[in-house]
């Protein structure tokens, strides 16, 4: 064979070998893509208890079938506690002037005679009261994982569904109201624009410690704090239809059914990803002013109050258990900073001081 044929022929054998070797590479690649869809689509949530699924694909809600005419409420509110038995009248009372209809709260081993402290409550059918200690699950490599928050959450929706139109899924520290430009509508009357939609999705005010250093003796909470951060605090809660409701996410994010999504005041259509999605994707668009509104429905968010209380709760720790353990360990030591941001970025905002009076008198009355 002549030398340049020899040449021409080599190069089609390189020729057609590099092609075949792309083509074996690509087939491969596409073998591992499938297998790995297939084991994060199909077995991994099959794990759920015994996995890490629940971070991806959160906490799976099974809806009960629901009766015609079923519903008791409208709204509702649902949260969990533990040791807040001091500071939930205040909380219950602001929320009944808000219209809602009634309470699910979770105890979450308590210590400070909270069923006690808010018989009232329970005797005149405002409040449930169902016990509900540390839940923990054992992942499949043996680790113990505590989940207590979604699986209350979980529970909560899947226990009440049919009892309620609307459920605000909140914390004892977060108050909801309408906002100064809803138009003197109520709670009631602004959720009724947002029916068509599976959830109302509320950013948070955040408050300060108003500069306490001890805690305000003979003071409700909504009187005693009054200044808040001007900066968005790109966190938020939802009021959910819970019977649209397909899964827990986290306290913050819920899945909704096929053919519904949840929006915020301005019907901005939130999606609500996973919470590990949170913090790659959403967060610079939730702080954005298209999204982070509060002019129709606020959400309070008193986290910090006095310096004396904020040590306080840190020893008794979180109830999520996705960042303190339930308790193990102290709360999250960067909120430590939030104390030093109060002075100057905070701005004064009075508009819970119409409640205070009101709130003051109802809890007069009620425990006459």
């Amino acid at each position: 064979m002549a030398s340049a044929e020899l040449s021409e022929w080599k190069m089609g054998r390189i020729g057609r070998y590099n092609k075949s070797w792309i083509m074996k590479a690509f087939l491969h690649i596409g073998i591992i893509f499938l297998l790995l869809n297939s084991f994060i689509f199909i077995v991994v949530p099959n794990l759920y208890p015994y996995g890490y699924a629940h971070y991806l694909f959160g906490v799976p809600v099974e809806l009960p079938e629901c009766k015609p005419n079923s519903e008791k409420y409208y709204l509702t509110i649902t949260t969990i506690v533990r040791n807040r038995a001091k500071y939930m009248p205040e909380w219950m009372e602001f929320h009944l002037l808000q219209g809602v209809e009634h309470v699910y709260l979770y105890d979450n081993n308590s210590t400070d005679n909270l069923e006690e402290t808010l018989r009232p409550y329970i005797k005149a059918n405002l409040l449930t009261i169902k016990q509900f200690p540390k839940k923990v699950i054992t992942l499949f490599d043996g680790t113990e994982e505590i989940l207590t928050q979604k699986l209350f959450l979980k529970e909560t929706i899947e226990s009440h569904a049919c009892d309620t139109r609307w459920m605000a899924m909140l914390d004892s520290d977060e108050f909801i109201l309408p906002g100064t430009g809803s138009g003197n509508k109520g709670l009631r009357d602004i959720l009724k624009l947002y029916e068509t939609y599976s959830a109302l999705v509320m950013p948070w005010v955040y408050f300060t410690s108003n500069g306490w250093t001890r805690t305000p003796q003979n003071k409700l909470i909504i009187e005693a704090y009054t200044r808040r951060w001007k900066i968005p605090k790109h966190t938020w809660k939802q009021i959910i239809q819970p019977k649209r409701t397909n899964r827990v996410y986290s306290a913050h994010n819920f899945g909704s059914i096929s053919g519904y999504h949840a929006v915020n005041e301005n019907m901005i259509p939130f999606a609500n990803w996973p919470a590990m999605f949170n913090g790659l994707m959403t967060k610079k668009f939730y702080k954005s002013e298209n999204f982070y509104s509060y002019d129709v429905i606020r959400l309070h968010h008193y986290k910090l109050r006095s310096a004396e209380d904020w040590e306080r709760r840190k020893m008794i720790g979180e109830i999520s258990g996705t960042d303190t353990g339930l308790g193990k360990r102290a709360m999250k030591e960067h909120w430590d900073e939030f104390f030093m941001l109060d002075a100057v970025e905070s701005l004064t905002d009075n508009i819970m001081l119409e409640y205070v009076e009101p709130s003051k008198e109802n809890m007069r009355k009620r425990f006459l």
